[in-house]
């Protein structure tokens, strides 16, 4: 076995999951790769709760464009899409912001090069800037980075990592230059040169400029699942700014959250190596994080100085993104619930009751 394998299998030995297990895919159900199976909703679903939920989304929070803050939700159960509505203006073939979604897959690109043995969650990346020897940053791992516990107190700019012009030329450099403010993996802090570290890292690792970064991308991830609409966004060196830019189709939002459902597996093809979901979707190991794992949220209670999210009863995973950006996965109902927009208006209460509400509504799948 690799030794990022070996490494992986460990930390799952002693972080054991209280999360569902992850369903496997319905037999005799095709795989979504070039068109998504849709079916009606389940009369096992609570029909009057999602027809409450979507009643007049579209139609109140309308923005200075003239459209409404709420602009696509798609619902994928057992493998179908049975909820799929749009704003007037918008339909299946438009692309939505990720802005911080982009995480989801920077942890994604990450996990195909801990698969492929070029990278090992608990050794140092080979970050240049990091490697002299006074250098405290020496000691945070891949792990620390994924997780958001390197010490890299970056929060409050993030704007900076993102549209500085020194950001918009090298975002891989620009990130790399933020100082180490705890111990690695004592605390958790929202981190956005993390991301764009990692997505950075990546983009170094697999080609010399962004034609090539894309390639590999698409061959490796977009191209086997089908995402074919998916584009991500590079700074003027070639690296994608993994941790706010990529656009999606709802639908392929919706096959990159299947992807994680299916445990990285698709059509009989390991993508993400075996494990890294349930890494993903594992509570960070720092005291003062209760729902965050790996470029991922987590559905559960806040800690003092995190925000209220998504029901901790759905006992699911999800991608983030700021103004409203939302793709929920909820293993034990075998779930995906997208929801995409710019948000105006509306305020993430509303947005995360709107998702809670359709997600509750679909009933636990037995084991």
């Amino acid at each position: 076995m690799r030794p990022a394998l070996i490494a992986l299998c460990c930390f799952l030995t002693s972080h054991a999951l209280s999360a569902p297990p992850l369903p496997p895919q319905p037999e005799g159900l095709p795989w979504p790769t070039t068109e998504w199976p849709v079916a009606p909703l389940p009369k096992t679903v609570d029909r009057h709760a999602v027809a409450s939920a979507l009643a007049g989304t579209f139609d109140r929070h309308i923005g200075p464009a003239g459209h409404p803050d709420h602009r696509a939700i798609v619902a994928v159960h057992q493998g179908r899409i049975v909820i799929e509505t749009y704003a007037p203006g918008f339909g299946p073939d438009n692309r939505f912001q990720s802005w911080s979604m982009a995480k989801s897959i920077t942890n994604a690109l990450i996990g195909i090069l801990v698969r492929e043995g070029r990278l090992s969650l608990d050794t140092p990346p080979p970050i240049e800037p990091w490697r002299s020897a006074d250098d405290l940053r020496q000691q945070i791992t891949l792990r620390h980075l994924m997780n958001m516990t390197a010490g890299l107190r970056d929060d409050g700019n993030a704007g900076n990592m993102l549209f500085a012009p020194d950001a918009r030329r090298n975002a891989y450099a620009r990130a790399a230059q933020v100082e180490i403010e705890s111990e690695p993996g004592s605390q958790w802090f929202y981190s956005m040169a993390s991301s764009n570290l990692l997505a950075g890292l990546a983009s170094e690792m697999v080609g010399d400029d962004s034609t090539q970064v894309m390639g590999w991308v698409r061959r490796e991830l977009l191209d086997p699942i089908g995402a074919s609409n998916v584009r991500l966004e590079f700074d003027q060196t070639g690296h994608f700014i993994g941790g706010a830019f990529a656009w999606a189709t709802a639908r392929d939002w919706a096959r990159l959250g299947y992807l994680f459902l299916r445990d990285g597996t698709w059509d009989g093809q390991r993508i993400l190596p075996e494990g890294w979901v349930d890494f993903t979707r594992t509570r960070a190991p720092a005291a003062n994080n209760s729902q965050y794992g790996a470029q991922f949220w987590l559905t559960a209670p806040a800690a003092e100085t995190q925000p209220e999210t998504l029901a901790p009863e759905l006992e699911g995973f999800y991608m983030n993104g700021s103004q409203g950006q939302v793709v929920l996965i909820v293993p034990d109902r075998d779930l995906v619930v997208v929801h995409l927009g710019e948000s105006h208006y509306v305020k993430w209460p509303e947005i995360y009751d709107l998702v809670d509400q359709i997600a509750l509504a679909f009933p636990r799948i037995a084991q």
